[in-house]
């Protein structure tokens, strides 16, 4: 036994048999460090794959709103050429008429 344990579980003893017993059965347990360790590893793992995983989405979110925008404005620009096109076909048809 560990000597500051002893000596608390004698001074518990002398004032009461029944707190000794229960100091000892509350801290004698048996030491579980490396399955502790285990669970606070695997604890931070999931954690942070989480906050991996929430900061995707977001990103994809915003990624998303990105191309549509990029979309509309591609779509406005090829109206223009078309528009221009036809202005142009009709310049070239005018000028075959005289």
């Amino acid at each position: 036994m560990w000597p500051c344990v002893s000596s608390t579980k004698a001074k518990l003893e002398r004032r009461s048999p029944l707190a000794a017993n229960a100091f000892l059965a509350t801290n004698m347990q048996p030491i579980t460090l490396a399955a502790d360790m285990k669970k606070m590893f695997l604890l931070s793992m999931i954690i942070s794959f989480a906050m991996i995983c929430s900061c995707q989405k977001q990103d994809s979110a915003a990624e998303q709103q990105q191309l549509a925008q990029r979309k509309t404005e591609v779509d406005t620009r090829e109206t223009a050429l078309i528009e221009r096109l036809n202005a142009l076909d009709e310049k070239v048809n005018a000028l075959d008429k005289k």
